[in-house]
């Protein structure tokens, strides 16, 4: 009895408690640190256990909005797991789960609270894995929530490359005074990350406000002229940010400027076409590339006797590589010359290999000797024929022959290499300016490449927004993997599928 009394009078806190289940921020936190301490692939089980946690933590976020923060802090940790930068065609599970997951959380929060939460915690935290900073820059891409522009700018400015090139790459497209000012100090102080402000530009273009307009109309002004041709390729990637008043008269002064190089004999032909296909574009008249005509043509606009019209025929009749009318004074082709271009080419008995070294011969023959060239071939080696530009001679051309004809088609498809052999890329993947002359690359391949395509955009935005060639591309067959069609659609240049 008086055991069962004292077992009546004792206070709560001497009785066995029981054991609480944990949150489900709690268990996402514990499956995290496992899969984080045995580096477990997520296989299907594990899949399903993660979807299960995933939907808790949903359910938990909406009744409780002030624990998104918190749950968001835990979704960065299961991304940082298999996070890459690009993450084209890789195997990320636990960063695609995490990032649909933040993606939602922050659609769902109307006070902007995880955004700024992710700015001002995160990208601008100073106690912070530096990977955790790159996921959350980038989750930041197209929100433009006006909180977040601080944290945003710091890291924009970073030392950190990668957290830089994602924090600019979030403003893109944000229209606001402070960005517009923010691009063109950008772009007149690096051509790094040129691609982006342009892109930034042309996004925002007719909503620009006026003083911007102008600062941005000066600035291409200065490229268009600049004696430096990649400038002046840069500017073409701004000009359609400008409405036609602003735009033309630049570039009836940057053709006048580019045909007295010509005519001097350090001037480039690809320059002046790109002037004259602008002009075209925002007149519809094929004059040509006189400047003298263009000009008599604005006077008349600007006096009222000529409107501005649709666009007019075709202007360019130079010579043509299947199907291809590339217009420069310094090219080099790189051409594919692995074991599928013995296929029979159509019906006239050649095969692709031999198809392509008789339309390189004849477009270069068609060209002219002031056309500067050289050629690489490419399998699962590279061969070029000259290391710098050749003219087009009668006695360049029939050494050419000789050199194609002694390397016949073999081996395995690898444009990646073919591609660095050409334009001497370095071990960091970077092109040397000083040494490459050429301005535009003409890529002819037949087949789907052994590095494939995911390659080709992270490169380009990285390289070619100080150097500005353009590749146009020649697709023979359907077995292509899209490479081709990348590496001209990232730089402006034609695509061309033939097939063969």
């Amino acid at each position: 009895m008086i055991l069962v009394f004292l077992a009546l009078c004792l206070p709560p806190a001497f009785s066995t408690p029981a054991l609480q289940a944990p949150s489900p921020l709690e268990e996402l936190e514990i499956w995290i640190g496992r899969q984080r301490r045995f580096l477990r692939p997520l296989e299907e089980s594990r899949e399903s256990e993660l979807r299960e946690l995933l939907g808790a933590l949903r359910a938990t976020t909406d009744a409780n909005p002030g624990l998104r923060p918190q749950a968001t802090q835990l979704l960065l940790e299961l991304a940082e797991l298999d996070w890459a930068e690009g993450r084209r065609g890789a195997a990320t599970p636990h960063s695609d789960f995490a990032l649909a997951e933040i993606d939602r959380l922050l659609r769902r929060g109307r006070d902007d609270q995880v955004a700024e939460w992710l700015a001002t915690e995160i990208v601008g935290g100073t106690d912070v894995a530096p990977k955790q900073r790159y996921i959350a820059a980038e989750l930041l891409r197209e929100r433009y929530v006006s909180g977040t522009l601080p944290a945003l700018y710091g890291a924009a400015s970073s030392e950190d490359e990668t957290l830089s090139q994602l924090a600019t790459e979030a403003l893109v497209g944000w229209n606001a005074t402070a960005v517009h000012l923010f691009f063109l100090k950008g772009l007149e102080e690096t051509a790094v990350v040129f691609p982006k402000i342009a892109r930034h530009f042309r996004s925002v273009g007719s909503d620009l406000p006026d003083p911007i307009l102008e600062e941005l109309r000066r600035a291409i002004g200065r490229l268009y002229v600049s004696p430096n041709w990649r400038d002046a390729a840069r500017a073409r990637s701004l000009v359609g940010a400008l409405d036609s008043p602003r735009a033309i008269p630049i570039l009836l002064e940057a053709l006048t400027v580019w045909q007295r190089r010509l005519e001097k004999g350090d001037g480039s032909l690809r320059i002046r076409h790109e002037v004259v296909l602008e002009l075209r574009k925002l007149s519809g008249r094929a004059i040509g590339p006189d400047p003298e005509r263009w000009a008599l043509w604005w006077e008349a606009v600007q006096e009222g006797r000529i409107q501005l019209a649709d666009e007019g025929p075709p202007i360019s009749q130079s010579p043509e590589f299947f199907g291809l009318r590339p217009v420069s004074g310094r090219l080099l082709f790189v051409v594919d010359r692995s074991r599928s271009m013995r296929t029979s080419f159509g019906t006239d008995g050649r095969t692709r290999h031999e198809e392509a070294i008789f339309q390189l011969l004849a477009y270069l023959e068609k060209s002219g000797e002031d056309t500067l060239f050289s050629v690489v071939l490419f399998n699962d080696r590279t061969a070029r024929w000259r290391s710098r530009l050749n003219r087009a001679s009668a006695s360049n051309l029939a050494h050419l022959r000789r050199w194609l004809d002694s390397k016949p088609a073999d081996g395995s498809t690898q444009l990646r290499e073919g591609i660095a052999a050409a334009l001497e890329l370095n071990g960091a993947g970077l092109i040397p300016l000083e040494r490459v002359e050429a301005d535009t690359v003409i890529v002819l391949c037949d087949g789907e490449t052994d590095s494939g395509p995911a390659w080709i955009r992270p490169w380009l935005e990285r390289v070619n927004g100080e150097a500005q060639i353009v590749f146009h591309c020649v697709q023979i067959g359907s077995e292509g993997d899209g490479s081709l069609r990348q590496l001209a659609e990232g730089t402006g240049g034609d695509y061309i599928r033939n097939p063969g």
